[in-house]
């Protein structure tokens, strides 16, 4: 299974599950709720709706296979697969995790939480989604324009991210391994 990043869309890991699918794996690279509509429906849904998404196309793909799975996530979708595999880690054959942001520099988060004080009501313009600032967060030239993703961050969003980092952390040692899983 591979799981795509915050605002993205699958096309995210397309290349990643095409060659596993290439290679004989049953393969599955699901849009996780809120994503890929616009930025006000990924506002709409909090971090339990994208784990409860990944989860379902998890039970999914476990059905079709023999019951364990792999994942790969990139970015926030690395959050989610440290969550299945916290959650089931007899059911979890493999991890990947691609930039997954178990921390986000102290800046960040503060400017995160500041821009969170403000009334849901009164957000507006970049109080309420921040823009991205290239309209992709692929760099690569021959991609940036394809890549399919929302064009800016919601703030309920990014708060959203932060809860999911810390529930991810939970359980975690020192090494960023998780405790039990082996």
């Amino acid at each position: 299974m591979c799981l795509h990043g915050l605002t993205g869309t699958p096309f995210e890991v397309h290349a990643i599950a095409q060659a596993l699918s290439d290679a004989g794996h049953v393969v599955s690279a699901p849009l996780l709720s809120g994503h890929g509509i616009d930025p006000a429906a990924l506002e709409a849904s909090d971090w339990t709706d994208w784990l409860d998404s990944a989860r379902a196309a998890f039970e999914t793909l476990a059905r079709q296979v023999d019951g364990r799975v792999a994942i790969v996530g990139f970015s926030m979708g690395g959050l989610l697969a440290i969550e299945l595999a916290k959650a089931a880690p007899e059911r979890v054959a493999a991890l990947a995790f691609l930039a997954t942001p178990l921390r986000l520099r102290a800046t960040q988060v503060s400017g995160i939480r500041l821009l969170s004080l403000v009334p849901r009501r009164l957000r507006r313009g970049r109080l309420r989604a921040i823009p991205k600032r290239f309209g992709s967060d692929v760099a690569h030239p021959d991609l940036r324009g394809k890549v399919l993703g929302l064009p800016a961050m919601p703030v309920r969003a990014l708060e959203n991210l932060l809860r999911l980092m810390a529930a991810a952390r939970i359980d975690l040692d020192e090494n960023g391994e998780i405790v039990g899983l082996s």
